[in-house]
């Protein structure tokens, strides 16, 4: 059931340097996607840092126009390369002393005072032989980078109610994806999945194990159509998990981002890594209504996850 803190309604957001992304979501018991819309962004906007913000408010506002929402509750996928994430395993304990230990943890990455980053986690898993460890996924980003988003998103009409990061928003959609059905019925192996985001500039990698983020690169590319680049990233990530874990194998590739739909690239990964590659499909979405037949779901998937709530 739908709590009553979270709203009935929400729209997705994606930024990315070639095209911005708004997806409208009815949230229940199971999501029903109700609009989509996308525009150019000619800018090539890759860090809101970089600009005044004015560009970008305009291209958000005429997305949103075309869009046509019934909310403005917005849910934003933080996408700047300023932004930082990682799984760490820590001891169990309280939230007043994970998110203590979690600074700490990550302090060497920061010259700059720490009370100038947000830092915001989710816990994964329990880990250690006696489950005497917890794995979280953490994100920190800087508090001035995060009140410009949300100071250009607010100006372009738009209620932020949340700020998601892709790691996040893509395990939220892997795991639905994927869920039990997946895996080898026979020797219950945890199924590995690998999410290459190509967009126009950089393709993020990330690899999953049943549904948890464990592993994440970005490199910067010249597009798509860079297919060397692509198949290096990409089998770079894919040969380190490999080497870190010598049981467990990725079991598959998908593709997303308006890149995945460069025509041939998805064969060409497949012959050269020797590993199933896909772009991920309408018909993947299984746990989300009203999915129509023609729907990039690729091109969209950033802005679903981030969409998509859990309790």
């Amino acid at each position: 059931m739908t709590s009553k803190n979270r709203p009935q309604k929400i729209i997705g957001i994606d930024i990315g340097s070639t095209t911005i992304k708004m997806v409208e979501v009815s949230l229940s018991d199971k999501p029903k996607l109700l609009k989509w819309m996308s525009i150019n962004n000619p800018a090539g906007i890759i860090s809101i840092a970089e600009t005044s913000g004015k560009e970008l408010i305009k291209f958000l506002k005429d997305c949103r126009k075309m869009l046509k929402p019934t909310t403005r509750i917005s849910s934003l996928c933080f996408t700047d390369p300023a932004l930082i994430v990682k799984e760490l395993s820590l001891p169990t304990m309280g939230q007043k002393e994970l998110l203590e230990n979690i600074r700490f943890e990550l302090s060497e990455y920061f010259s700059a005072n720490l009370n100038e980053f947000h830092f915001s986690y989710r816990y994964v898993k329990n880990t250690g032989e006696e489950k005497d460890l917890i794995s979280v996924l953490v994100a920190v980003a800087p508090l001035s980078l995060l009140r410009k988003y949300m100071n250009v998103l607010r100006s372009s009409g738009l209620n932020v109610k949340y700020i998601d990061v892709p790691a996040n928003a893509t395990s939220k959609l892997v795991r639905r994806i994927n869920s039990r059905a997946a895996k080898d019925f026979y020797n219950n192996q945890k199924e590995i999945l690998c999410v290459a985001d190509i967009g126009g500039s950089k393709i993020d990698i990330s690899i999953y194990e049943d549904g948890n983020y464990v592993v994440n690169r970005t490199n910067i590319i010249e597009g798509a159509h860079d297919m060397e680049a692509v198949l290096s990233a990409l089998s770079q990530v894919v040969d380190y998990y490999h080497r870190k874990n010598y049981s467990l194998r990725v079991s598959k590739v998908m593709l997303t981002g308006g890149g995945a739909y460069n025509e041939g690239l998805s064969e060409y990964l497949s012959v050269q890594i020797g590993l199933p590659v896909e772009v991920v499909r309408p018909d993947m979405l299984i746990s989300i209504d009203n999915v129509p037949e023609d729907f990039p779901a690729a091109l969209y998937f950033n802005a679903i996850g981030a969409a998509i709530r859990e309790d």
